[in-house]
Parts: C-alpha cells; structure tokens; sequence
C-alpha cells in the first residue's frame, strides 16, 4: 500500500476517516451496539498518550462510504487470491465481509489474547510501523497445552497452572 508508506503518509490520506474503535451495548442489553468512533488522527493521539493495560485499537469491518478508501488502497498478495468466501454467492451471502475482512490499527499493548481462529481461517497482515509478534504451534499441540481454550486463553481467568 503505496499511500501506508509511513504514518505520516497514512494519517495524510486518512487522519480524518472515523472507525470503529469500541462497541457499547445498551445497558438493558437489547438492540444493535452502538458503535463508538474515532478518526484516525485522535486514535493516534490516544494510541500514544494512553498508559491502560488493555487499551483500545481499530477493528473496522464497515466499508461503506469513505471507509471503501482503506480496501481501495492495497490488494491482497497473490498467493492469498483463493478465497472460500469466493467460491459461491451463497457462501458469501452466508459469511458477509463483516465476518472476515478487517482493518485493524493499534497501538502499544494492543492485540489479542492467545487463541486458536474460531473460524479456522487464513489471514495476512502488513504492518506501517512498530513490530508484531506472533506465536504459531504445531497443528497437533493440544489448544490446552498452550491456554489457547475454546478460542480464548483468558475467556475463564486464564491459563491454570498446577
């Protein structure tokens, strides 16, 4: 992605696009969540400024209007083109791109937890800057073996350990 060069040439072209950095339920619990956005400028502010343990980050999954921008910039690298969301119109209708396409940007102390991808799927990532690191096991480690449980180490306080 020419126009992700650098961060300062990302927050050019988008600094004032809004994502999606949270969502609130209502407090009795029905109807959809509201979705709590920043523009790219202020998440990096905040990005930068925050000391909390588990600070927010950007998982866009809604690409209409001016967020079509952000798939428009890059394409996929081609040995990732065979995509079983691609095979049918009814298995896209079934997995819309709101279930597997996101954009994410974070900061330090963002990510997520240990896990095994509930939908068992492939993914591909570039970074504009800053480091990821990633822990990947051998198919045939058991998810227990490691914490990641039902798609989530932490889901039930966390590895135990005996």
């Amino acid at each position: 992605a020419k126009a992700w060069r650098s961060q300062a040439a990302f927050l050019q072209r988008h600094g004032r696009l809004s994502v999606q950095v949270t969502e609130m339920f209502a407090a009795h619990g029905l109807g959809r969540p509201y979705r709590v956005e920043l523009t790219l400028e202020e998440y990096v502010e905040y990005a930068r400024t925050n000391h909390v343990d588990w600070p927010f980050y950007v998982w866009e999954r809604n690409f209409t209007g001016p967020r079509q921008r952000l798939l428009d910039d890059f394409r996929s690298p081609g040995f990732m083109d065979d995509d079983l969301y691609d095979v049918s119109p009814e298995i896209r209708e079934f997995l819309p791109l709101s279930c597997h396409l996101f954009v994410l940007v974070g900061g330090r102390r963002t990510g997520s937890n240990m896990h095994k991808d509930p939908k068992w799927s492939s993914a591909w990532n570039t970074l504009l800057c800053g480091r990821k690191r990633w822990v990947m096991f051998p198919r045939d480690v058991p998810a227990e073996e490691i914490g990641a449980l039902a798609g989530d180490a932490y889901k039930d306080g966390g590895p135990q350990r005996s």
